[in-house]
């Protein structure tokens, strides 16, 4: 079996992975886009919990999780502000230097699914590989 095929049987194998009664393919395929992209406030977002994942250029860049109660639109006001404790990694740093032109996308989980966030956001990093998601 050749290198790709092991890549596509790894990915298949995620796409059918179950994360809260849902397969990752069905998860996968509910990205909503978002306008005003990064640079926005976003108050339409505030206590809507899941994910949210910059992309350039079509490719998934970064992918950060809201479990709180201010939902997307604090974690997305945190990442354009100075840097500080919780924003101040490689991720967030790229996102605030590419925030012009990153296509801003939100997976919306509900609130009685909240405690599969991280484990759907770890997985969303193995399928997709961000570039800006490696830890440095």
């Amino acid at each position: 079996m050749g290198d790709r095929d092991v890549a596509k049987k790894k990915r298949d194998e995620l796409l059918s992975m179950v994360i809260c009664g849902r397969s990752l393919r069905d998860w996968d395929a509910d990205w909503e886009a978002v306008k005003g992209g990064f640079a926005a406030d976003h108050n339409e977002l505030v206590g809507v919990l899941g994910l949210a994942r910059a992309v350039l250029n079509g490719k998934v860049m970064y992918i950060l999780r809201a479990m709180e109660k201010r939902g997307l639109q604090k974690g997305l006001q945190r990442i354009r502000g100075k840097p500080q404790t919780g924003n101040a990694g490689f991720g967030a740093q790229k996102l605030r230097e590419h925030m012009d032109v990153l296509e801003l996308q939100i997976l919306r989980v509900p609130a009685c699914k909240t405690s599969c966030i991280k484990e759907l956001k770890s997985r969303m990093i193995d399928l997709h590989q961000p570039e800006w998601d490696v830890p440095r």
